[in-house]
């Protein structure tokens, strides 16, 4: 399973995690994956939808989409 994790501006620390259906991650229609981001604290889990590259996209896109998502 692949996962990241990062700190917001808040520091809470966010654990990223492809959402799997079996051994392969699950793709939609328009080529992105479920995406879990799961935080320490009392912050609630967010589902997003990102991009296949997203355990090597920058800390800055990541983030903002967790923003977007909240």
């Amino acid at each position: 399973m692949t996962t990241r994790t990062l700190h917001d501006a808040d520091d809470t620390e966010w654990t990223f995690a492809e959402a799997l259906v079996g051994t392969d991650a699950e793709r939609d229609d328009d080529d992105t994956v479920p995406v879990v981001a799961t935080p320490s604290g009392s912050a609630q889990s967010v589902r997003l939808e990102l991009a296949p590259d997203w355990a090597s996209a920058d800390e800055a896109a990541l983030l903002a989409a967790l923003a977007d998502a909240r």
